[in-house]
C-alpha cells in the first residue's frame, strides 16, 4: 500500500525487509525485494492474465539467474551455521555482539533444523562455519560479519558451494557436530546433554 501512495517506509517496512532477505539469502540469483513480491499492481495482473500472465513471470525469472551458477547449484538448500568450539571462541572474541545468536550452541542448531523441519523446509543442511571463512565472504560479498544477513549469506554460500553436510544424518552414522559420536547418541538424542 505505501508503494501504491509514494509513501517511505517506516521502521516495520525495514524489519519485514530485513527477515525477508535473511530468508531468501539461500536463493540464487537477486533476492526481489518485498515491495515487488507484494506489489497490488503485479499481483492482480498476475491474477487477470491467466497462464500466460504467469509463464511470463517464470521466464522473467529465468533470465535473472545465471545459467551456469544455476546449474552448479543442484537442489537449493537451507542452511544452519555451526560453530565448532574453537571457531566460536574465536567468533565470539572477535565479534561479541553476535553472543545471543549462539547460546547451547550445537543443541541450538539442532532445534533450529528441527524447527525447518517442522514448517516444512527441503533439503536442510549443516555448514561448519569458520571465522576466516565468513570475514573472506563478507570482503567479497560486503556486510558485516556483526550482522545476521551477512552470516545468512555465508550459510548460503557454503551450501551452494556444497561445502555443508544434509541433515538430518542417519541415526548410526557419525553425528554432523563432529564429535565422533553415533548422531542417536549426539545431536539427535533428544534428551538435554
Amino acid at each position: 500500500m505505501r508503494r501504491l501512495l509514494g509513501d517511505p517506509h517506516d521502521d516495520w517496512d525495514a524489519v519485514a525487509d530485513e527477515l525477508h532477505e535473511r530468508r531468501a539469502a539461500s536463493v540464487v540469483g537477486r533476492v526481489r525485494p518485498l515491495d515487488d513480491l507484494h506489489d497490488p499492481l503485479r499481483l492482480k495482473r498476475l491474477a487477470e492474465g491467466g497462464p500466460d500472465a504467469l509463464e511470463a513471470e517464470f521466464e522473467e525469472l529465468a533470465t535473472e539467474l545465471d545459467e551456469e551458477t544455476w546449474a552448479a547449484t543442484g537442489p537449493l538448500k537451507t542452511c544452519v551455521l555451526f560453530w565448532p568450539p574453537e571457531e566460536c571462541a574465536q567468533l565470539l572474541e572477535c565479534y561479541p555482539t553476535v553472543a545471543d545468536a549462539y547460546g547451547g550452541h550445537p543443541r541450538q542448531v539442532e532445534r533450529t533444523l528441527r524447527e525447518l523441519s517442522v514448517q516444512g523446509a527441503l533439503h536442510l543442511a549443516v555448514g561448519r562455519a569458520t571465522v576466516s571463512g565468513l570475514e573472506a565472504h563478507v570482503d567479497e560479498k560486503g556486510g558485516s560479519p556483526d550482522l545476521p544477513a551477512a552470516r545468512s549469506r555465508y550459510a548460503a554460500e557454503l551450501a551452494r558451494r556444497g561445502l555443508a553436510a544434509d541433515w538430518p544424518p542417519a541415526r548410526t552414522g557419525p553425528c554432523w557436530c563432529g564429535s565422533e559420536r553415533k548422531y542417536k547418541k549426539c545431536c539427535g538424542n533428544p534428551a538435554p546433554g
